[in-house]
Parts: structure tokens; sequence; C-alpha cells
């Protein structure tokens, strides 16, 4: 995955394992780093079904990403606190 995001990867591009999130400040600046992904060309596909586009806020690896930034997921954290203790 490393080899078809390139120079994209911690720029605007972030990537965990099958997961792939592009960061932009811009909706052009969006459409160029998604037409820059190059999967395609690498031989991958896409599920259609898991493909999330043009967000402004998304859940990320039990992480909230919108404008304001990143925090953690308010649903995980009351999970954690309400967890049982031994």
């Amino acid at each position: 995955m490393h080899a078809v995001l390139g120079r994209l990867l911690k720029e605007r591009v972030f990537c965990y394992l099958d997961n792939i999130m592009a960061v932009t400040s811009s909706m052009e600046e969006h459409l160029v780093t998604l037409g820059s992904l190059r999967v395609e060309q690498a031989g991958l596909d896409l599920n259609p079904k898991k493909c999330v586009l043009v967000e402004e806020k998304v859940e990320f690896l039990g992480h909230v990403i919108d404008r304001g930034g990143i925090r953690m997921d308010p649903e995980r954290v009351e999970e954690i606190i309400q967890y049982p203790e031994s």
C-alpha cells in the first residue's frame, strides 16, 4: 500500500491495513488527492460499500476527525470508563 500511496502518505493520506483516509482543506485539493491515489493502476479494487467520500466528519480507528481536530470517540471513552474493575 505504501508503494501505491507514495509521497501522499503522511502529507494528506493516512493508511492503516486496508483503510485509506485522505484529509484536505478544500474540495479542489481533495479531488486532486483522490486522483493521485492511483489505486486502479496498482491493480487494487475499492469496495464501494466501504467507501465514504467527501465527509466533513469521520470516525477512524477510534477517533473522530473533523475541522475541530482529532479526538477520541466519546462512545469509546465511555466504554472504557464503564469497564468493570476486576
